[in-house]
């Protein structure tokens, strides 16, 4: 959450390979960390991880690689038909294992599946349910960049639903807290796209073109480019 994927990146590199891909932790740990650079790479780990999980019955790990693979498939160019099979997979692994096994992951699997829903736009009758997750969990989570990325997936999820003077109340939000230097690169530029979106649907041409230069900006400076 904090940004810092070439750090993490470098401490795994520096494992035996044997060990990372015995370890699904160390491979969980490998696909958060090449998201933001190679999400076809970071899928894989992700899915690999979700596998030697669910093997081993460990309920944390199963909900974070779910969350890992969802937001593989946002960020990469193989497009959004695979989230369905992921959105049949969570509905399977919250009657398998009961509820999440903490808030944190609560809060991680929220995030995701608001994301893949305001992009994906599925016939799912639970949208509004995880919406109303997501708006709780901005306003009262206990983690502050968790509440910020909650906030920015609900924004994501009122512009696909046309949603505009709900979106633009979020936006307000946004624009309040994005600046804080622990929001992460893909945070920001996510609110960047959004942003970028809205002022496009409501004739802001001025505006759009200003933000789509900023996040530009922001990602040749990070090297964050899965949002360009």
């Amino acid at each position: 959450l904090q940004g810092r994927y070439r750090t993490l990146e470098e401490w795994l590199v520096s494992l035996p390979k044997a060990n990372v891909e015995r370890v699904p932790w160390l491979r969980y740990w490998n696909g958060a960390c090449r998201l933001p650079f190679d999400p076809a790479e970071s899928r894989r780990s992700f899915e690999s991880a979700f596998q030697q999980f669910h093997g081993r019955r460990d309920v944390p790990g199963v909900f974070l690689a779910w969350s890992g693979v969802v937001e593989s498939i946002i960020y990469g160019a193989e497009g959004l038909k695979p989230l369905d099979r992921w959105f049949s997979l969570l509905d399977g692994l919250m009657s398998e294992f009961g509820d999440f096994p903490s808030e944190e992951v609560g809060a991680r699997v929220t995030c995701s599946m608001v994301r893949a829903l305001a992009l994906r736009r599925p016939h799912y009758s639970g949208m509004e349910r995880w919406a109303d997750r997501a708006l709780e969990l901005s306003r009262a989570g206990k983690d502050i960049s968790t509440r910020i990325e909650a906030l920015i997936h609900l924004a994501s999820y009122r512009y696909g639903g046309g949603e505009l003077r709900k979106l633009e109340i979020l936006l307000e939000s946004l624009r309040e807290v994005i600046r804080r230097p622990d929001v992460s690169p893909l945070a920001r530029l996510t609110v960047n796209w959004v942003e970028a979106a809205h002022a496009n649907l409501v004739s802001r041409y001025d505006r759009c073109i200003g933000v789509v230069r900023e996040g530009l900006g922001l990602a040749e400076t990070t090297g964050v480019h899965v949002m360009d």
